[in-house]
Order: structure tokens, then C-alpha cells, then sequence
């Protein structure tokens, strides 16, 4: 007998490098009366370098994440997606990754009731070898063609969800967390920031450059192998003018250089409040 259950949604994510803010997909599937009901997966821009290890362990390289979102860009639509229903994960490092990226950005941690299938598997099938998501599936026969693909994985977890709710129905719910710990804002770290001929003098300003260093930023006027952004001019006349600057950071990104090319403007917009 099947259980009546809260609408779900399984959440997975990816991350570019060993810093979980660095999130470059997600994938999500809302279930509702313990059907799928929709789906959403989306690449995201994370505004880091990607390390070849995670590379070759979701495939996610520089090139596929051009012109896509960044996280803050991308979060109202996965919260309307998730609106009134759990979120499902399979261990902590979704919850933990989301948390990060949310800090990172000086967001609101997202309110969202979590749920780990981890903890969920262990009750409803003691004595596996290990939860490790292949593991579990194949236990639970359920079919894992693509792991670490985002979409895959979510769809994994809201299986195995499925199957341990109807088993042992609802998980201990987890006890309630202090509200988001504001770690020193660090969304900068590792970034070596090129500011362009012509940038406007605001950005160039000795307040915004040291705030930015004290962000973790590192400020330079030169194109370098360590340069991830470079920061150019915003064209009052609305022409598509190209810089030699810009024609030498393309020649960089050719040769598979993490390097992000940004107006002024868009730059500043980032920095928010704090300019």
C-alpha cells in the first residue's frame, strides 16, 4: 500500500571544484502523490576555475557553462520550482553546497525542509555495504546510466525516497538550524581581477579595489595565465567596439584559459550594496 506523502522535490547539484559554492548544475524533479510531475536542470556559470578532477568525474568543462547563469540568477527559479515541497537529497553535500553558494553571494539561506535519503536508506535497508548512491540503486533496482549528472542523480535520490517512504514511511524530521552563519565574505577568493583600459573611475576607486581584496580578490591591470575576470569599459555609444585588450583575453579563453569577460556595469551590479 502506497503511502500518502508531502509533495517532494529530489535536488542534485555539481560543483566545478573543492569549494562547494562553486556549484556549475543542478538538477531537480518535483513529485507530487509520489509522481513525477517536473523536471528542471540547468548549467550554471560558477564563477571559478574548474579543477580537472571534478571535470572528469561530471564532465562539465569550461566551455559548457558560457552564457550560462550565475547561482544568484539562476535560484528564484529553482525556489518557485521547490515552492511547498521537501527537498530530497542523498547525503549532505547538495544541502551543504546550496548553503555555501547562498553565503558566497550574500543570499538568504533558502528555507527549504530537507530531507537525506542516506539516512532514510539506512533505515529502510540496514546492512548494505555502503549508501553510496550506485550502491543503494543497484539495490533498490533502479537503473543509474549517468552518475554525477545532476538530473540523473536527482532522479536517483527521488527514487530511492519513493521507495524508502513506502517502506518506513517519513524520516525523523532534522533538528532546527541557527539561521545562516555569515562567514567573512570570501565570494571573490582565488579571483584575479583584470580591470580593463577605460573602466570607470568608480570601480577604480581605492575603497572598491581594497574591498574587493579584503573579498579575496586580486587586483591587476595586465592579462596574465591567472587571470579569471576581466573587467572592461562600458561603451556610452552602444557600439560593439572590441579592444585589444578583449581580442587577447578570447585568444586566452581559446586555449581553454578560465577567463570571464564582463562590462563594467554587470561588474558593479555583482558587488551590490557594497559599492
Amino acid at each position: 500500500m502506497v503511502r500518502v506523502m508531502q509533495d517532494f522535490v529530489a535536488l542534485d547539484v555539481e560543483t566545478a571544484n573543492q569549494n562547494l559554492a562553486s556549484i556549475c548544475a543542478v538538477g531537480a524533479v518535483r513529485y507530487h502523490n509520489g509522481l513525477e510531475v517536473g523536471r528542471l536542470y540547468n548549467l550554471i556559470d560558477p564563477f571559478d576555475r574548474f579543477h580537472w578532477r571534478n571535470t572528469r568525474i561530471h564532465k562539465i568543462e569550461v566551455d559548457h557553462i558560457e552564457e550560462q547563469p550565475l547561482f544568484p540568477e539562476l535560484l528564484p527559479e529553482l525556489e518557485d520550482f521547490i515552492a511547498g515541497a521537501l527537498v530530497v537529497h542523498h547525503s549532505s553535500f547538495d544541502k551543504t553546497a546550496i548553503r555555501r553558494a547562498a553565503q558566497r553571494w550574500e543570499l538568504p539561506e533558502p528555507d527549504w525542509a530537507w530531507r537525506d535519503t542516506v539516512q532514510l536508506a539506512k533505515r529502510a535497508w540496514p546492512g548494505l555495504e555502503n549508501y553510496k548512491l550506485p550502491t543503494v540503486c543497484r539495490y533498490i533496482g533502479h537503473p543509474l546510466y549517468h552518475h554525477h549528472n545532476a538530473l540523473e542523480d536527482a532522479l536517483a535520490a527521488g527514487q530511492i525516497y519513493l521507495k524508502a517512504y513506502n517502506k518506513v514511511g517519513e524520516p525523523p524530521r532534522p533538528q532546527h538550524q541557527l539561521g545562516l552563519w555569515r562567514e567573512h565574505d570570501q565570494r571573490f577568493a582565488s579571483q584575479h581581477v583584470v580591470l580593463g583600459s577605460g573602466v570607470d573611475l568608480n570601480l577604480s576607486s581605492p575603497r572598491i579595489q581594497a574591498r574587493l581584496e579584503r573579498m579575496g580578490a586580486r587586483i591587476g591591470y595586465r592579462l596574465t595565465d591567472r587571470t579569471t575576470i576581466l573587467v572592461i569599459a562600458d561603451q556610452a555609444d552602444g557600439s560593439e567596439r572590441v579592444t585589444d585588450q578583449q581580442k587577447r583575453a578570447a585568444e586566452r579563453i581559446k586555449k581553454r584559459q578560465h577567463l570571464r569577460v564582463m562590462s563594467a556595469s554587470k561588474f558593479l551590479s555583482m558587488l551590490g550594496a557594497m559599492v
